[in-house]
């Protein structure tokens, strides 16, 4: 069996710095594992001023006995990509826990850690507040958003603090937060307010849902069959991440979907209408990211150069093509951990070319897309090529920019069909599976 402790996206390995996910102010998991892990990892822990001994439980099973001699261990997550459950426990001479730490891991939205600080109502009715923001090398972010409910707030020149029209006294509603640091991290928060002001942080993790059938869900219905333990439910903004293979025909593909206009003796390419469809169908996303499935796995702003040219900048950094071995595998793995940090609907889109390049991955095809099946990320292929025996599904053919428009207006339709519930986020992936109904 493989022995592996690998991170696979661009911020690097795992780290230990002095955080806590939460649970107990005396007892800490001191690793950080920072992007996506399997194998035997070390782990740290703090047993806090009395020295007390602890147990480190991973996913419910005991793996150490920690004490004041002993305060790191190794743990075996497995060859496979799964999301883990660190819990540090203290127990009463009884039996029960006195005290719990804990940490996941592989769970997206970790890379870094944010909390929300809400201030009172003021007096002419405005809600507030500011965010705080933890990473492991001390990196301030460099883009901020909050939402209220799904809807989008102002973040002040401090890069931090918003205000926004108090809603109806004692009505809870959601407040959520992401930050994006220079080396890629994000963090996410979660507070539920109520209508003056008051909040707390709450343990709440966002689940994309999607019906397998051509309808869409009802996200209210749904939410009131799964009973109290859902807190929120809804439609809401989406992200899309591109994981764009070299060996596409980026150029021919974006010649297909041009007119040629010879002028002066040069060459000119005139979008076609099916240009505007294409691009229209991703205008208006919360995110779009383009992945180069190269040794750093490098991601670009799709809407860097603005949101008129998302289509351009596809196909640019798409012909660019990528330097060395390439790791489509791990590529779409870590996207997962993009496409999900958010409490958005989401998808995954690879496209793929004609040639069988050697996949210098870590991971196989089916470990990820497994991995994006357990947190809620769907996946969609499409090729610019004839279909093979990659370990990738069949996926769409895209042979023509007409082609391409078409599969785009299916992945948007795809994602209009997904909704947002609010869990606890002390639930396991499979556990959540569990509880959806036959065809979710």
């Amino acid at each position: 069996m493989r022995r592996i402790a690998v991170a696979i996206i661009t911020i690097g390995a795992a780290t230990t710095v002095l955080a806590n996910s939460g649970g107990s102010e005396e007892l800490r998991i001191l690793s950080f594992p920072i992007g996506l892990i399997a194998g035997e990892v070390p782990v740290e822990v703090d047993l806090g001023p009395s020295r007390a001994p602890a147990d480190l439980y991973l996913d419910g099973r005991q793996v150490c006995s920690m004490s004041a001699a002993v305060q790191r261990c190794t743990v075996d997550l497995g060859e496979d990509l799964h999301v883990h459950l660190l819990e540090l426990v203290r127990r009463t001479p009884g039996g029960g826990v006195a005290e719990r730490a804990t940490r996941w891991v592989n769970r997206p939205g970790l890379e870094a850690e944010a909390s929300i600080l809400l201030a009172p109502r003021s007096d002419d009715g405005i809600c507030g507040g500011r965010l705080v923001f933890s990473h492991p090398t001390k990196q301030s972010p460099t883009a901020v958003t909050a939402e209220e409910n799904g809807r989008g707030l102002l973040i002040g020149d401090d890069g931090r603090s918003f205000r926004y029209p108090c809603p109806d006294a004692g009505v809870p509603h959601l407040i959520t937060a992401s930050a994006v640091f220079p080396d890629g991290a994000r963090a996410e928060a979660v507070a539920l307010a109520g209508g003056f002001g008051g909040s707390t942080d709450v343990g709440l993790a966002s689940v994309a849902l999607v019906n397998e059938s051509s309808s869409a869900l009802d996200c209210g219905a749904l939410a009131t069959s799964l009973g109290p333990q859902v807190t929120s439910a809804g439609d809401t903004s989406y992200e899309v991440v591109f994981v764009l293979d070299p060996s596409a025909h980026y150029r021919r593909l974006e010649e297909s979907g041009q007119d040629e206009i010879i002028a002066g003796g040069q060459r000119f390419g005139t979008p076609r209408p099916v240009w505007r469809r294409a691009f229209a169908t991703l205008y208006d996303a919360a995110g779009l990211w383009f992945v180069t499935p190269n040794a750093t796995l490098s991601r670009v702003n799709g809407f860097g150069r603005g949101r008129e040219f998302w289509v351009d900048e596809l196909f640019a950094i798409g012909e660019k093509g990528a330097k060395g071995d390439i790791r489509l595998a791990d590529a779409v793995a870590a996207s997962g951990l993009i496409a999900a940090a958010r409490p958005r609907r989401r998808a995954v889109v690879l496209l793929l070319g004609n040639e069988s390049a050697k996949d210098s991955s870590t991971f196989t095809p089916s470990q990820a897309r497994d991995y994006l099946a357990e947190v809620g990320v769907p996946l969609v292929v499409m090729r610019n090529g004839k279909r093979r025996s990659d370990g990738w599904p069949d996926g769409v053919p895209v042979h023509s920019f007409g082609a391409f428009a078409r599969a785009l207006e299916d992945l948007r339709a795809s994602l209009d069909r997904q909704c947002v519930i609010w869990l606890s986020d002390e639930l396991e992936p499979r556990a959540i599976a569990a509880m959806l109904p036959q065809g979710v």
